[in-house]
């Protein structure tokens, strides 16, 4: 295949692509390359359908609208991160973020199912996402954990699960478990940089393989300082995936098809 061919192919399946996890300034736990404006910028100069903007320490929904009026044609939306335990507000809080438009709450740290509050609050909070058809992400849990939610989840209707975890730690046995309740896999782009080194392309590759295509999500988890833009990130992931042989149909389930079914 000539430069001139490979480069149009991937340019055709970035058009129309979906990062659900790009982080922008302003942030006080990482050095971020740019603000959520530049961001945007580079996804609609690229012709991305948009992407997930995502912060742990925020409520990003507000900041997605405005690019959005910024930068018609595209989609960016807005997360809410709830840390874990569960907070008593947890209900008010997600349910003010989905009358607000958020259409993603993100789940983090360390979560006690035993506890009889936090399963208290978990059933509200698994309420309010399904009434509003949210999607649900686990993020840096266990295998145990994020099964236990799933399960949950599943009990009371949610059909939007995506989890994210080390899959260079993680036997795929325990990602299919995952799977074959209803989960999607996040494969992350950052995991195979220089200073993260989680893992290789090779082995993101035998995992989509491994779990199948329609079960699988790729984003980029790009927006720190030592790393290209998200939206090139994205397509430096499309270059990769090519490479190593993934169909343009495989590739655009990733990218396209797959993220934009748990945002809809």
């Amino acid at each position: 295949m000539e430069s001139s061919q490979a480069n149009n192919i991937i340019a055709s399946i970035m058009k129309g692509s979906f990062d659900l996890n790009v982080k922008t300034l302003p942030n006080t736990q990482s050095l971020m390359r740019m603000d959520a404006i530049d961001t945007a910028k580079h996804a609609f100069e690229s012709e991305m359908d948009g992407f997930a903007l995502n912060s742990s320490e925020y409520l990003t929904t507000p900041s997605a609208q405005i690019l959005n009026r910024m930068y018609p044609g595209i989609n960016i939306e807005g997360s809410i991160p709830l840390n874990l335990p569960l907070k008593q507000n947890v209900f008010e809080s997600t349910e003010n973020a989905a009358n607000i438009g958020t259409k993603i709450v993100r789940l983090n740290q360390t979560v006690s199912p035993d506890s009889t509050d936090n399963l208290s609050y978990l059933e509200k909070l698994t309420a309010t996402i399904k009434n509003h058809d949210m999607l649900l992400i686990c993020e840096n849990l266990s295998i145990d954990e994020s099964k236990s939610i799933l399960k949950f989840a599943k009990n009371v209707g949610i059909n939007k699960f995506m989890t994210y975890h080390d899959i260079e730690s993680e036997l795929i046995e325990n990602l299919k478990q995952l799977v074959n309740l209803g989960a999607h896999i996040e494969l992350a782009f950052s995991d195979v940089m220089p200073l993260s080194s989680k893992m290789t392309i090779e082995k993101i590759c035998t995992t989509i393989k491994e779990l199948g295509v329609d079960s699988c999500i790729a984003t980029t988890r790009f927006g720190n300082i030592e790393l290209p833009p998200p939206a090139e990130g994205m397509r430096m992931f499309i270059a990769c995936l090519l490479e190593k042989g993934f169909s343009e149909k495989d590739i655009n389930k990733l990218v396209k098809e797959n993220p934009k079914k748990l945002i809809t």
